[in-house]
């Protein structure tokens, strides 16, 4: 099944004010998660995975707080969604297992709000980042200098999908 019929597929927000760091509360409306809030290492591997969690991982402690412009729901992260890293060496999947309050995603992730009743979001975040799916998305990278995975490239991805029992079995 393609991913584009399990899943909605948004592009992370731009911001151009400057961030601050998240204890600087009156600073801003939002927290934004941005590439260097990910735990691609496995630092905290043993606190996330006794709070529930799985690797990689978004660590919420010290998120920079923006005022966007506009709506930002559109933009928003919360429990259950999934951020795909588009640019750059490595296109992971992040499963966010963590209720987050006011919180969204700079624009090099694309956010993924799946259809829950048809897949479980850590399902598909381990999915994308298996090598089967990590050659085709490489395979559709584009670009030079820094690489990108456009969102048509992602939306067409193959997505095998076994059902909710298999999926919390492999999760």
């Amino acid at each position: 099944m393609k991913l584009r019929d399990l899943a909605e597929i948004q592009i992370g927000y731009q911001h151009r004010d400057s961030a601050r760091p998240a204890s600087a509360v009156t600073m801003g409306t939002h927290r934004i998660i941005q590439i260097k809030d990910l735990d691609l290492e496995g630092r905290f591997k043993l606190e996330v995975l006794d709070r529930g969690g799985i690797v990689p991982y978004v660590w919420p402690n010290g998120l920079f707080r923006v005022t966007p412009l506009g709506d930002a729901r559109r933009y928003q992260v919360d429990q259950g969604s999934l951020l795909f890293l588009s640019r750059g060496q490595r296109a992971i999947a992040v499963a966010i297992p963590d209720p987050l309050q006011e919180t969204i995603a700079a624009y090099y992730f694309y956010i993924l709000r799946p259809d829950k009743t048809r897949i479980l979001p850590e399902y598909l975040a381990w999915f994308i980042n298996q090598p089967s799916a990590q050659v085709y998305l490489e395979s559709n990278q584009r670009g030079s200098h820094i690489k990108m995975v456009p969102k048509p490239a992602l939306e067409q991805l193959e997505v095998v999908l076994p059902s909710l029992t298999t999926q919390r079995s492999i999760v």
